[in-house]
């Protein structure tokens, strides 16, 4: 679980900061680690292929390794990423904004303290889904990552109609406020 966010850097980078520079490291090993993988396996494929003259074991390992790769660039561009929530509300009243929201939809609080929340829905005994809430005065950072035993990637459109849900409660808030 991410816990120890570093919020001022977070704030103004626009993706997760964490405070230990070490998970930060092994992050980036793991990730470089995969790319080793990738250019390992089709340089062996292709070794094989070329002395064997047995081109069939080259088209079956080089797309599934292309795949691969593309899967991991992407986890890695977007695993940090922050989306924002204009709101019309101090930082105080987005955090019980956010509250609320997750009660409503029935995930879980896992971390929470005066500038981040951290909410959990598990939809399994080994998946679900974590999502990270930043508050500041008129915005809501979010990010959301997918549990899973070994791997925590990144939710591919969940966290787009995540964003449309709370700007339409927003909307509605800020409507039935002002009337």
């Amino acid at each position: 679980m991410i816990d120890n966010i570093d919020y001022s850097k977070t704030i103004k980078s626009d993706k997760i900061v964490l405070k230990s520079k070490w998970m930060e490291l092994f992050d980036m090993l793991l990730f470089y680690l995969g790319i080793g993988a990738f250019v390992f396996f089709n340089l062996k494929a292709f070794f094989v292929a070329g002395i064997q003259n047995d081109e069939k074991l080259w088209l079956v390992i080089s797309p599934l390794l292309i795949i691969f790769m593309v899967f991991l660039l992407y986890k890695k561009l977007n695993e940090k990423k922050l989306l924002l929530v204009q709101t019309p509300f101090d930082k105080n009243k987005n955090r019980e904004f956010v509250l609320d929201f997750v009660k409503e939809n029935g995930f879980l609080i896992s971390y929470d303290n005066a500038n981040y929340l951290i909410a959990e829905k598990l939809q399994g005994f080994k998946s679900g889904k974590q999502i990270t809430f930043l508050f500041s005065s008129k915005l809501i950072k979010f990010n959301c990552l997918a549990i899973a035993v070994r791997v925590r990637t990144p939710l591919f459109f969940y966290q787009y109609s995540l964003k449309r849900k709370l700007e339409e409660k927003i909307s509605n808030l800020a409507l039935s406020t002002k009337v």
